[in-house]
């Protein structure tokens, strides 16, 4: 970082691109409430517009041209994050599906108490999509799929995740019915093959949910069909029941 570089950072600087790195990508409006910067819109563009320039910040137009902006190399670098996964703009809506996800998680319920899109522990097979801390200090790991995975690989995570204490439940998005029914599938041929005096089962931690509007910015995730312990219920139920 040369001397101009050093000019500029501020605790707002510095505010952006740590709280990029816990978000992974934000649009300019909702980066700017989230910092709680109380100047204005064009104020605090033009901070951003400074980190672009020193490469610390990329931006993309995206979903009616609203301006979303990440971190480079450079910027992850910064922000402490030394093990990462930067973002990959060919599957740039995979992750504005997990930022939206994980704020209506957050508004939806009291119970989850507070969440990240982290981007570290790059080489983690089993690294979650996202983490949400519960009231009660159980872990909720978050995967969107908006495909579907080669077999092996499904049942590799789904093992993986079972056998990890370290999360206590994990809640698995689809928007396509045929990649719901198809993990559904795989994770009943899992728990067949699981003596449950032995061994937990799958399907005791793991929740399939099927939302076809999480490509959306309008969604409700109460009222999703979910499949866990062998049975179709609705969201709010197995949270109610299980995640409280």
């Amino acid at each position: 970082m040369n001397i101009q570089e050093r000019f500029l950072f501020s605790h707002t600087y510095e505010d952006i691109i740590y709280t990029l790195g816990k978000w992974r990508i934000l649009s300019l409006s909702d980066l700017k409430k989230k910092i709680g910067y109380q100047c204005s819109h064009q104020a605090f563009s033009k901070l951003v517009r400074r980190l672009e320039k020193y490469e610390y910040l990329e931006s993309i137009y995206y979903q009616n041209y609203k301006k979303y902006l990440f971190l480079t190399n450079k910027g992850l670098k910064e922000a402490g994050l030394k093990k990462t996964y930067p973002i990959n703009k060919e599957v740039i809506q995979h992750d504005l599906i997990c930022v939206n996800v994980l704020h209506k998680l957050l508004q939806e319920d009291e119970i989850f108490l507070d969440g990240s899109l982290s981007l570290e522990d790059e080489g983690r097979s089993n690294r979650p999509d996202g983490l949400i801390k519960l009231t009660n200090r159980r872990k909720l790991a978050i995967e969107v799929e908006l495909t579907q995975k080669q077999s092996y690989r499904i049942e590799q995570k789904f093992t993986e995740y079972t056998n990890n204490h370290g999360i206590d439940y994990v809640l698995y998005l689809f928007s396509r019915p045929s990649v719901f029914k198809a993990y559904q599938k795989r994770i009943d041929e899992l728990d067949r093959k699981i003596n449950p005096l032995v061994k937990k089962k799958c399907t005791s931690k793991i929740i399939l949910m099927i939302e076809p509007t999480i490509k959306s910015n309008d969604f409700y995730l109460n009222n999703a069909d979910c499949y866990f312990n062998g049975r179709i219920s609705k969201f709010e139920k197995i949270k109610n029941q299980y995640l409280v």
